[in-house]
């Protein structure tokens, strides 16, 4: 055999890029998609900035390299704002920015617009 061969190796990566805005109809939801990018389980929470979108559960373990969903409602107030942030983070690695997705309320999702696919699908 040839014996053992030692190089450096280099690579790079982007952080999560905000994605939206996400439409939730009134007294509807969407459910948004993201992956566990870890190597291992992690523990993520999910938060919105709006009393208005409430997600359908606070936290979620997911396995590593897997897809996982969560819903986002939308119930309108009178003279709240319409608009509204959902971030994902994982306690476990607080140097890695939330994952950030924009909601807009009382928007209907246009067919196969932004509320489709990996951002968000309209449930």
């Amino acid at each position: 055999t040839g014996g053992v061969f030692t190089c450096p190796l280099i690579g790079t990566s982007t952080m999560p890029r905000p994605q939206g805005p996400l439409p939730v109809p009134d007294g509807g939801s969407v459910t948004v998609e993201f992956q566990n990018v870890f190597n291992d389980a992690r523990e993520f929470r999910f938060a919105t900035d709006n009393p208005c979108f409430a997600v359908s559960a606070a936290a979620a373990t997911v396995q590593a390299k897997k897809p996982q969903t969560v819903s986002v409602k939308y119930t309108p107030a009178e003279g709240s704002r319409t608009t509204g942030k959902l971030q994902v983070t994982c306690p476990s690695a607080p140097d890695v920015p939330p994952w950030v997705y924009y909601l807009e309320g009382g928007k209907e999702a246009a067919a196969g617009g932004a509320g489709a696919g990996k951002k968000g699908k309209k449930k």
